[in-house]
């Protein structure tokens, strides 16, 4: 919604949602690891 420069102006909300997508994705891996595992 916040044209470029407004995502300029707020740096630390792009990298606080950085950190949670990379969250998601290592939870996904983590579950798709132990998942596996399983199966095996």
């Amino acid at each position: 919604d916040v044209p470029l420069g407004g995502e300029m102006d707020e740096p630390m909300e792009n990298l606080v949602f950085d950190e949670e997508e990379e969250l998601n994705e290592f939870m996904d891996d983590d579950r798709d690891v132990g998942n596996e595992e399983v199966e095996e």
